[in-house]
C-alpha cells in the first residue's frame, strides 16, 4: 500500500458501521518496541499472519475467520464499552516505559482512557505497586506523563494501570488522545 500502512487502515475501519472479518499479513517488523502484530490483532485484525506463509496456512486462517472459530491463544483481547469499565477504553498504539523513580520497563500501550491504559511489556512487568509512566504519542513528538499510577492487574506480560496523578497540561494530552479517537 503506497500511501497508508495496514495500522492505519485498521484504525480507519473502526468507523465503519459494519465491521469486516480482517486477516492482517506481516513482515512480522516492530516499531521500536512495539509489536505490530500484537498492534493489529488489538485494534480488529481477526488474524495476523507472518510472512512468508503458504497457501494452505491463508485457507486455514480464512476458513477460521469466516467460522468464527477464536484466534490463536496470543491473540490480544480487546476492551471495549462492553467490559464494564467506568470509562471506555479505546484502542491505541502508543511505545510506553514506566518504573519507580527510573526506567524498569517498556511496552506498547494497546488501550487508553481517562482513568488507565493496558500496557503490553516487551518481558514480564515487574512487581511495582506505584509507578510513573511516559506514552510516547505517535501523532506528535511528544510525552504524556502519569506522575504517579497504580497497577491493577497483571496477566502474562499485560499491565493493567490506574492514572492516579497527571499534571494539568498532560491532563489536556490525555483528553485530546481520547477525543480524537
Amino acid at each position: 500500500m503506497p500511501n497508508k500502512d495496514g495500522i492505519e487502515v485498521l484504525l480507519e475501519m473502526q468507523n465503519l458501521l459494519i465491521r469486516p472479518k480482517i486477516i492482517m499479513m506481516s513482515e512480522g517488523e516492530q516499531r521500536g518496541l512495539c509489536d505490530l502484530s500484537a498492534a493489529a490483532l488489538s485494534l480488529g485484525a481477526n488474524r495476523v499472519l507472518v510472512k512468508p506463509f503458504g497457501s494452505q496456512t491463508l485457507l486455514d486462517a480464512i476458513q477460521e475467520v469466516l467460522a468464527g472459530h477464536p484466534g490463536p491463544a496470543d491473540m490480544v483481547a480487546r476492551s471495549g464499552a462492553t467490559d464494564g469499565r467506568k470509562h471506555p477504553r479505546i484502542p491505541v498504539y502508543f511505545p510506553a516505559s514506566f518504573g519507580n523513580g527510573t526506567i524498569e520497563q517498556t511496552g506498547t500501550v494497546l488501550d487508553l482512557s481517562p482513568a488507565g491504559c493496558r500496557i503490553r511489556c516487551v518481558t514480564a512487568p515487574p512487581v511495582l505497586q506505584y509507578f510513573r509512566v511516559e506514552i510516547r504519542l505517535n501523532t506528535q513528538p511528544e510525552l504524556l506523563m502519569v506522575d504517579l499510577a497504580q497497577q491493577r492487574w497483571l496477566r502474562d506480560r499485560d499491565l493493567g494501570v490506574e492514572f492516579i496523578r497527571i499534571e494539568p497540561d498532560h491532563q489536556v494530552r490525555l483528553q485530546r488522545v481520547i477525543g480524537n479517537g
